[in-house]
């Protein structure tokens, strides 16, 4: 019976920590699978208004711009806009997405921009933060949605 409870508990805490996240050469990234029957993506995401798109052949490269998302519960960092560089991959009946170079413009009382790395306040000793997982979830909810045209997710993990 206590192994019952203890597998139980292991896995709850397992699944509770599960995103979209992880560290590569020392950088943050987010990347998703995402299936679908679609095969319009790349002009799907071209109609947000903050994402710029470029093509080249089964890969597409963009831009993400001066894009704001709040969650209740975050660091106050997450309140400033958001810039983050990203790629498509497509495949038949799924694509690719991987999220990278994420950078907070923040506006100091005197009105200048001020340029934070998300690395220097997610990443610590060359892995992720365990305090910031709400932040981390807010990101990955708002990811999700501005890149998907299903409900359909398939994590990399």
């Amino acid at each position: 019976m206590k192994k019952v409870i203890f597998f139980f508990l292991f896995s709850i805490s397992c699944f509770a920590q599960v995103h979209n996240f992880y560290v590569k050469n020392n950088s943050l990234v987010w990347e998703n699978v995402i299936i679908t029957n679609q095969d319009n993506i790349p002009e799907f995401i071209a109609h947000h208004p903050r994402l710029s798109i470029a093509s080249s052949n089964h890969s597409y490269k963009g831009k993400g711009t001066e894009i704001r998302h709040t969650c209740e519960g975050c660091s106050s960092y997450m309140d400033n806009e958001l810039s983050f560089d990203f790629e498509i991959k497509l495949r038949e009946g799924k694509y690719s997405i991987i999220v990278y170079n994420l950078i907070y413009t923040v506006m100091s009382q005197e009105n200048h921009r001020k340029i934070i790395i998300a690395d220097s306040i997610m990443l610590k000793k060359g892995g992720i933060r365990n305090d910031l997982n709400k932040d981390l979830t807010c990101l990955d909810i708002y990811f999700n949605r501005i890149f998907s045209m299903t409900g359909i997710y398939k994590n990399k993990l």
